[in-house]
């Protein structure tokens, strides 16, 4: 086993270098000579990682709040674990977003002097600000077991991450011209779908700790618990995906065109890979272990499809029809998006397996 965490580790460890590289040469040569985003098709792959990774974040923050706000007591073995994981991707999230934007300090300054109180993206900075500060703390409330400072945390936590993550919702549903993602119930689609990949990742994380550290009696209890966390979330998102696909299929306009598109494979891959097959595994496999795991792994890997499907998609459909653009821009990942991808993939990978290995977690009461 010793040896297995050690491969592991080497893996994550030349994903992080690989990543290196790829931070060497956005800084160097930049970002718009290596990516194959466009003028016309601006967001790739690197800021549908951040959304996949912000969204994933807010689902484990809901899981951890239903332990400490909702009464779910028999969650709480896994409350440390779900704010550690929520801080990962929120971090990693932004880390992705950051080495494609560029210039990070021309951001803050012009954040800071330059506000614009009607943008749903400047807000969307603040809520997130906000909400980074307050798992951080909330981490070290934790840590240091500051109850008080804990039960407070656990509110801003909750407050903060439906805040922020409904607002990122909003900076797609307010495009009018893009049908792929606009509307008034984007925000609220937005959390479902954060509920199912914390859902899915915590459940993930707990089946790989239970087969290769083992479990108690109060940890299998938790795992079974968010088994049927798992089940509810996928049903919230199955019918808010078959419904957004419905109405999108109905509208007669050329900007929503990709959903009648892309139907067939939303029918085969979110909707049956990514949904039933997985709500079938876990309905037939109560216990913990790697037949369980395979469930959260497909629906992940399937909402990181779909996330990287939905910010693309919502750009492919050009705004002036007719004339020199195609009427769906093309577009694949270069090679250095991937590498970032799996730049903080593994940064995630690499602490939060160190800290799970060290004990560190196990430590902090519940």
């Amino acid at each position: 086993m010793q040896n297995l965490f050690k491969l592991w580790i080497t893996i994550l460890s030349l994903g992080v270098l690989l990543g290196l590289y790829a931070v060497f040469q956005i800084l160097t040569i930049g970002h718009g000579e290596l990516a194959n985003t466009t003028q016309l098709l601006p967001w790739g792959l690197q800021v549908s990682t951040y959304i996949y990774l912000a969204l994933t974040s807010t689902g484990c923050s809901f899981v951890y709040c239903l332990a400490t706000l909702g009464g779910v007591d028999k969650l709480k073995p896994i409350v440390p674990r779900a704010v550690l994981l929520a801080l990962l991707t929120i971090i990693a999230g932004f880390t992705s977003l950051s080495l494609e934007i560029g210039r990070l300090e021309r951001l803050a300054i012009e954040f800071m002097l330059n506000p614009n109180f009607t943008s749903p993206m400047w807000w969307m900075g603040v809520f997130y600000t906000m909400y980074i500060v307050v798992l951080m703390i909330e981490l070290a409330a934790m840590i240091f077991h500051i109850e008080w400072l804990m039960k407070v945390g656990s509110v801003a936590v909750l407050i903060t991450a439906i805040a922020g993550h409904s607002t990122l919702g909003s900076v797609f549903g307010v495009l009018e011209g893009r049908g792929y993602g606009f509307g008034a119930l984007t925000p609220i689609y937005f959390l479902m779908m954060a509920f199912l990949g914390g859902a899915s990742l915590i459940l993930l994380v707990s089946c790989l700790i239970s087969i290769f550290k083992g479990s108690n009696k109060e940890f299998d209890e938790a795992v079974t618990t968010l088994r049927k966390v798992f089940m509810i979330a996928i049903g919230i998102v199955f019918i808010s995906s078959i419904w957004r696909y419905v109405v999108g299929v109905w509208v007669s306009n050329p900007y929503y065109d990709l959903f009648e598109i892309g139907f067939k494979k939303f029918l085969i891959f979110s909707i049956f890979l990514g949904m039933i097959i997985p709500l079938l595994i876990v309905v037939f496999q109560k216990k913990a272990g790697a037949i369980l795991a395979l469930a959260p792994l497909i629906v992940l890997v399937i909402r990181f499809i779909d996330r990287n499907t939905l910010i693309v998609g919502i750009q492919q459909i050009p705004l002036l029809q007719g004339v020199w653009e195609p009427a769906i821009l093309p577009y694949t990942p270069a090679a250095i998006e991937i590498f970032v991808v799996i730049f903080v993939m593994s940064l995630i990978g690499l602490i939060f397996s160190i800290v799970e290995k060290k004990g560190l977690l196990e430590k902090i009461p519940h």
